[in-house]
């Protein structure tokens, strides 16, 4: 046994001193997790990113036939920066009997007792499988575990059981209730103090839907309340929570928000080949019932005159476009 837990914390030692903050490339930890693996006669399959800095490791050990658990955790940890660390929070550092670092809990603890559990399962002569799967950028959404499930819906077994090794003080937590978060972004439109009234008011209107989400959360409250006392979850009801980040006011788009929103819809339009006409169409439409078509085609127009070099750049796609199409009507 002793042997057992030196094994594993120097597994964990080495998945700590890897810097992978959620958002930054896990080359290096599955480099290490996938020679591991081999090392102990496994052929670890990896399902990447969209840039391929990131990636998510599964392998089975056992038979590959239907059933059987899985080990999920995630090779991401939050960031370190502006916290009061005194001890490098990516060199494990044993104090007492405690064990520091960052992702020491959550969740490179679990990862190492997996891995150093290998030959454990490789000598039990399983007649159900053992699957390890281990997802990058868990932290900031989950974004590895939609590629990890994608690359794992080609395999022909599937799993029967799935066991998350989060920190839950050893508590068997059987689910949640889950969560949909929603961004809000309220848009006023700016005149002049002295009429404010020819104007919209961001900041009103999104008291008026906070105020009714507030109204929402209390009859949810109400409905639902019904459970408590005969429900596993300490609030057996829907929660409807507010929070800043996902709710924006201002009062005109910015000339960078503008640009944005103008250049992504015309790099997937060119892509489609949509005609120039359509294309303008909708750009008058993305703000509707914000400015009225005259105005905004005017702002359009003028905008895309500007120095900036995102509009510099939507201007010449709108370009291409043209050129596309004229060349089109020529050929036909």
């Amino acid at each position: 046994m002793e042997n057992k837990l030196n094994e594993t914390i120097s597994i964990l030692e080495k998945l700590v001193s890897f810097p992978t903050i959620s958002g930054t490339s896990t080359r290096e930890i599955n480099k290490f997790i996938e020679e591991y693996l081999s090392q102990h006669g496994l052929e670890p399959v990896l399902s990447y990113d969209e840039d391929g800095e990131r990636s998510n490791i599964f392998v089975t050990i056992g038979p590959k036939i239907d059933g059987g658990v899985l080990f999920n955790g995630h090779t991401d940890v939050v960031p370190v920066e502006g916290q009061k660390w005194s001890t490098d929070p990516f060199n494990l550092t044993r104090i007492d009997d405690r064990l520091y670092g960052r992702g020491a809990v959550d969740m490179k603890g679990f990862l190492a007792c997996a891995l150093a559990s290998l030959p454990t399962f490789l000598s039990a002569n399983l007649i159900r499988p053992i699957h390890l799967a281990f997802s990058y950028d868990e932290e900031t959404g989950g974004f590895g575990m939609p590629v990890l499930l994608n690359s794992m819906a080609n395999n022909e077994f599937q799993p029967n059981v799935v066991i998350v090794g989060e920190p839950t003080e050893m508590k068997i937590i059987t689910g949640h209730k889950g969560s949909y978060e929603m961004r809000t972004e309220i848009s006023g439109y700016e005149v002049h103090s002295s009429n404010p009234l020819l104007g919209i008011n961001a900041i009103s209107v999104a008291m008026k839907l906070i105020s009714k989400i507030e109204e929402i959360n209390n009859h949810l409250q109400k409905c639902d309340g019904v459970m408590i006392g005969r429900s596993v979850y300490q609030n057996p009801y829907s929660l409807v929570e507010i929070e800043q980040d996902i709710f924006k006011t201002q009062i005109n788009p910015s000339r960078e928000e503008v640009a944005a929103k103008l250049l992504e819809y015309l790099e997937k339009e060119v892509k489609l080949g949509t005609k120039v006409n359509h294309i303008m169409r909708h750009t008058v439409g993305l703000y509707h019932g914000q400015v009225g078509s005259k105005e905004w085609k005017r702002y359009l127009s003028d905008n895309m005159m500007a120095r900036d070099s995102d509009f510099q750049k939507a201007k010449h796609i709108m370009t291409i476009v043209q050129n596309n199409e004229k060349a089109n009507q020529v050929s036909s």
